[in-house]
């Protein structure tokens, strides 16, 4: 694996999500490297054409910012990585990797749950709107299926059909 360092520089804007991707015009990155570094566009053309070295600082703000640095703006502005990998929280909570990934799959599992509650809530009221006695068996089925799913993933809030 080849060190950062040692790549081009337009490769090194491209792992910073900068510019230098395939289809992007060569204007486009140096105006993109030009704003994000605060130097001239002509500086950041001849880093791209190898004319002259990049600056040592602009090189290792754009493997802090490839290695997935966190802007202190807008939204993310008192989050932070800790050199263990976890992020902090403004208000001090942490996550690791495992934990967000953990959270990812409950609420993924939570969504599935509430789309089959509503699958079958919708069923329940088409047995109703029939009016039928002979499918009285089958609402109730779907009743309880309803209320075991709902028990299953911790789902407070179950609206219960007449």
């Amino acid at each position: 694996m080849r060190k950062f360092e040692s790549e081009p520089f337009e490769n090194m804007l491209a792992h910073a999500g900068i510019g230098g991707w395939l289809g992007m015009e060569k204007s486009e990155t140096i105006r993109r490297a030009a704003e994000f570094s605060g130097l001239n566009k002509r500086t950041i053309r001849r880093y791209i054409n190898g004319e002259t070295e990049p600056n040592p600082a602009l090189v290792k703000l754009l493997k802090i910012t490839a290695a997935g640095y966190i802007p202190q703006d807008g939204e993310w502005e008192g989050y932070r990585i800790t050199p263990k990998g976890e992020m902090i929280c403004p208000n001090g909570d942490k996550f690791t990797p495992k934990r967000l990934d953990a959270l990812w799959l409950e609420l993924s599992r939570k969504n599935y749950m509430e789309a089959k509650i509503r699958q079958l809530e919708k069923k329940i009221e088409n047995l109703n709107s029939i009016g039928m006695q002979d499918r009285k068996n089958s609402l109730i089925k779907l009743a309880n299926d309803l209320l075991s799913l709902a028990e299953e993933s911790n789902i407070s809030e179950v609206r219960r059909t007449a």
